[in-house]
């Protein structure tokens, strides 16, 4: 008889993540063949360790031991604690397939799957939300819990009872807005898992006219704030609580704190929060509750108009009200609002924190964006002298987890300026590239087109020889000097799925006909095609003789590739489609094709439009 399969909950961040994956394991496990089991790690790079701020407790709490957790008659049904596997899932394979596709081989490991923490009506196409989340809550039942914390979920529930009918409002903030970490992630991670104080005050004085409305935050000097502000100004009978001082613990300890409030946000009516937190979404998860997005909830304009009032009503800590104005920035930026506007904002939140350089390479990537290269490179010649180490180690943060730089976003911008003379400029895109190159084994399956154009600079010796002279100058360490890795396109394209789909033949075809849109560059468009198959013929003879000195510059297929889902979207680009029309008719053996190239390119152009509108 063969050995059932597993689906393995194994995330190692907060409670309420670790918990989501835990619940999905066991749905998971009803819905298919698979069986539950469980892993529990205590983080070793954990943030508990350098988390030191007080009235901010901390919900993300990586390093629990299990048995405050479980009860050993569970511990000892469902949990392994010899695989030492990532914590990160493969689900995202899954869009739009069946939940009973995970019992088919080719399962992801020979023992069967992880699981994943998010909402899985969102990732397949027969898990129907009604029935998922049912299925849930009889998952939570089933769980053993220790003692003390079926304790704490009873009084939870008791609570609850007699506070009646009430919304939940949930104010994340925490490592994102407190820790130096959180500041690297507010482009991309944070700005839509923390909550601004400024926009949620509005959603709160709104609704308070018909419930009770209880905050959960982890900020509980600014809770206390809101609250005080709510309650003074309040024209209804109905009170605005805050969760802090609903739990009554002599120890005060978070890790009981933190299952209390999402016991006791489980029972609310609604739960509005930023919609991507992992606290709020298990209890939505083990409750009834309607989750409601709050950024999705209001649309840009909204959020620009409310949370600007607000900061004016609202004074809280300099952090709260520099991520506020960070918020301002990245709808103003959405809207493509002025550049003024844009700056003011950046400005005014970097006033209230100038701690927080994220503030400086946002400003910084805003000039280049407007091609203001001259005020640019102005700016980083100011910070560079004073805080290169800062600003670059803020730069290149990476989630190595995640294996993604937490702020790629800033890195495109800087591929803008293609001027010898802004000498800053070119040396942030030195930095960035040789970085990126040194971690292109780790993280090359995420670079994107951007990126590897970046990188390419490399093969420019004048360029990098000018880098490293100023380097040396400013006597920075070596660590930003380009080492034994030097450029090699090859290199590349063996690690990064992006190197090797931008430099495949198709794609420069396509790049060169919708780069060719003056005169001159139309008269010269046959020469330049010729070039672009004299160096790629050149490219694969080279490819064949690097190839039989070093097997390990052979190129995988496509599919090997960790990133071989983004071949899709890669293929919907223009440029791709051009290119790929240009080369079918250029390989056909029916050379009259090249007659009818202008309407195969006009109706690629046209199909590629439709898609567009479609938003396909």
């Amino acid at each position: 008889m063969k050995k059932r399969k597993f689906i393995l909950a194994a995330r190692d961040d907060g409670f309420g993540e670790r918990m989501c994956c835990i619940l999905n394991a066991m749905y998971i496990s009803k819905k298919t063949s698979l069986k539950f089991r469980f892993v529990w790690k205590s983080k070793e790079d954990s943030l508990v360790k350098v988390y030191n701020n007080k009235d901010k407790f901390l919900t993300c709490n990586d390093r629990i031991p299990i048995e405050v957790i479980f009860s050993h008659s569970f511990i000892k049904k469902y949990h392994y604690d010899n695989f030492n596997v990532s914590p990160l899932d493969n689900f995202h394979l899954f869009i739009n397939r069946s939940i009973k596709e995970l019992s088919l081989k080719p399962y992801e490991y020979h023992w069967g799957w992880r699981s994943c923490q998010a909402n899985l009506a969102n990732i397949f196409y027969d898990v129907k939300w009604k029935d998922y989340q049912n299925t849930l809550n009889q998952c939570w039942k089933e769980i053993e819990f220790s003692n003390k914390f079926q304790e704490i979920i009873n009084q939870a529930c008791i609570l609850s009872n007699k506070i009646g009918r009430y919304l939940a409002v949930h104010i994340r903030s925490g490592d994102l807005i407190f820790e130096e970490k959180g500041y690297g992630r507010w482009l991309w991670f944070a700005a839509n898992k923390a909550l601004s104080f400024h926009l949620a005050l509005e959603l709160i004085l709104k609704k308070l006219d018909n419930f009770n409305i209880i905050i959960f935050t982890d900020d509980i000097e600014s809770g206390r704030q809101i609250v005080d502000y709510v309650n003074k100004i309040k024209s209804s009978s109905y009170e605005c609580i805050l969760a802090y001082n609903l739990f009554k613990d002599e120890e005060d300890n978070s890790v009981y704190r933190t299952l209390f409030e999402i016991v006791t946000m489980s029972n609310a009516i609604e739960i509005y929060s930023s919609g991507d937190s992992g606290f709020s979404r298990m209890a939505c998860f083990i409750g009834q509750s309607k989750m409601i997005n709050i950024y999705k909830l209001l649309n840009s304009y909204q959020q620009l108009n409310y949370i600007s009032n607000n900061l004016k009503k609202l004074i809280l800590n300099k952090y709260q009200m520099s991520y506020s104005y960070f918020l301002l920035f990245l709808r103003s930026k959405e809207k493509l609002l002025s550049m003024d506007k844009q700056l003011q904002y950046l400005q005014k939140g970097y006033e209230w924190n100038r701690d927080n350089y994220i503030f400086i390479l946002c400003e910084i990537d805003v000039y280049l964006n407007y091609k203001k290269f001259d005020k640019a490179n102005k700016l980083l010649n100011s910070v560079l002298n004073i805080e290169f180490n800062t600003i670059t180690n803020l730069l290149l943060q990476k989630s190595y987890d995640l294996k993604r730089y937490d702020n790629f976003l800033l890195f495109s911008a800087y591929s803008k300026c293609n001027v010898k003379k802004f000498q800053y400029i070119n040396l942030m895109k030195y930095v960035l590239a040789s970085d990126m190159l040194k971690n292109i084994e780790l993280l090359g399956n995420f670079y994107n087109f951007d990126q590897i154009n970046l990188i390419s600079l490399l093969s420019d010796q004048q360029t990098v020889q000018q880098a490293e002279i100023d380097l040396k100058r400013m006597n920075i360490c070596s660590s930003y000097i380009l080492d034994k890795k030097k450029y090699n396109l090859l290199f590349l394209m063996r690690y990064s799925l992006a190197a090797r789909f931008f430099n495949r033949l198709d794609y420069k075809l396509g790049k060169c006909l919708l780069d060719t849109k003056e005169i001159k560059k139309i008269i010269f468009l046959p020469f330049n095609l010729y070039l672009i198959l004299k160096d790629y013929k050149n490219f694969l003879n080279d490819y064949k003789k690097q190839r039989k000195k070093d097997a390990s510059l052979k190129v995988l297929p496509m599919h090997k590739y960790n990133d071989y889902i983004n071949l899709i979207s890669f293929r919907k680009h223009l440029t791709y489609k051009l290119g790929r029309v240009f080369y079918i008719c250029l390989k056909s053996k029916f050379k009259y094709k090249f007659l009818f190239l202008p309407y195969y390119l006009i109706r690629a152009h046209f199909e590629y439009k439709i898609c567009k509108f479609k938003g396909q």
